[in-house]
């Protein structure tokens, strides 16, 4: 298997965490997908309108990285300022599989 971090980044114009956080939790609840996706939101220690929004699962191959979950909120984010969308593979404990 391998394991995927998938980063979610937000530059927010303005002071709406509770918009903000309302959005990804509903998103969060409404995906419909076999595989399970940890998800943990930081905010910046100093910029209270800085998040970055990870998603943590593995698949077996990687082709097709990035989850419907990780398009979505990319897309519905950009209506509270600028987003960043990466796609991370672990070279460690990823497994042999994703060594090139």
């Amino acid at each position: 298997m391998i394991k995927i971090l998938e980063i979610i980044e937000l530059r927010a114009v303005k002071k709406n965490k509770q918009d903000i956080l309302g959005i990804i939790e509903k998103l969060h609840g409404d995906q419909i997908t076999d595989r399970k996706i940890a998800i943990k939101i930081y905010s910046h220690s100093s910029i209270e309108t800085d998040y970055s929004i990870h998603l943590y699962y593995e698949k077996e191959t990687d082709e097709n990285l990035g989850t419907e979950l990780g398009y979505k909120l990319t897309t519905d984010l950009k209506e509270f300022g600028l987003v960043n969308h990466n796609i991370w593979i672990d070279k460690i404990t990823g497994g042999k599989n994703n060594e090139k």
